[in-house]
């Protein structure tokens, strides 16, 4: 999420959010889940593109480099 301001115009955009996840550490790799909700708290006189709803899942696996 990043507010933003635009000088020239004087608009202003601000997006906000909730993230909520897990990670699940084994011993040789862990996971990492969560789930982000996002719309746009200010967003009426800003210009450009602005998300009314986003949704993002992510799932992200680590697991250590070779020996």
């Amino acid at each position: 999420m990043v507010a933003r301001y635009n000088w020239d115009n004087s608009e202003f955009y601000l997006p906000i959010g909730i993230r909520v996840g897990k990670v699940v550490v084994k011993p040789t790799s862990s996971w990492n889940f969560y789930f982000e909700y996002q719309t746009s708290l200010v967003y009426g006189d800003w210009n450009g593109a602005a998300v009314e709803n986003s949704y993002r899942f992510n799932v992200t696996c680590t697991m250590p480099v070779g020996k």
